[in-house]
C-alpha cells in the first residue's frame, strides 16, 4: 500500500502538513508545492517557519575569507530577519591557511 519513508522524508512530510499543504502532498503535486513556496514572501515565510518550529533564532556561520560569505559582515548587509544571527568562522586562521587569508585581505585592499 505505502512504501516506507526515511526519517528525513518524514521531516519533510511533517513540515508540509504543518504549512497546510496536505492536499498537494496527498496528490503528490510537486509542481504545486514548488509553486506555493515560490509565492511566499521571504520575510513572512521565514517568520512562519521559526514560529512553527518554536525557535527564537538561528545562528549562521560565515567565513570572512570566502567572498560570498564575507558580504554578511559588511556594514550595508541587511538581514532577512533578526532571527538569523551571524557568527564568524575562523577555520582558515586556525588551520593556518594563509594563502586564502592573504588573498581575501588583498582583495579588500
Amino acid at each position: 500500500e505505502r512504501s516506507p519513508i526515511s526519517e528525513a522524508c518524514q521531516g519533510v512530510v511533517t513540515t508540509l502538513h504543518r504549512l497546510g499543504l496536505e492536499k498537494l502532498l496527498a496528490e503528490r503535486d510537486l509542481t504545486g508545492i514548488r509553486a506555493w513556496f515560490q509565492k511566499q514572501p521571504l520575510e513572512e515565510h521565514v517568520e512562519r517557519i521559526f514560529r512553527l518550529a518554536k525557535v527564537r533564532y538561528a545562528v549562521m556561520t560565515n567565513i570572512p575569507c570566502v567572498e560570498e560569505e564575507a558580504k554578511h559582515w559588511q556594514p550595508e548587509a541587511k538581514p532577512v530577519t533578526s532571527r538569523l544571527r551571524t557568527a564568524l568562522r575562523i577555520d582558515n586562521y586556525l588551520k593556518g591557511d594563509w594563502l586564502s587569508i592573504s588573498a581575501a585581505l588583498q582583495k579588500e585592499g
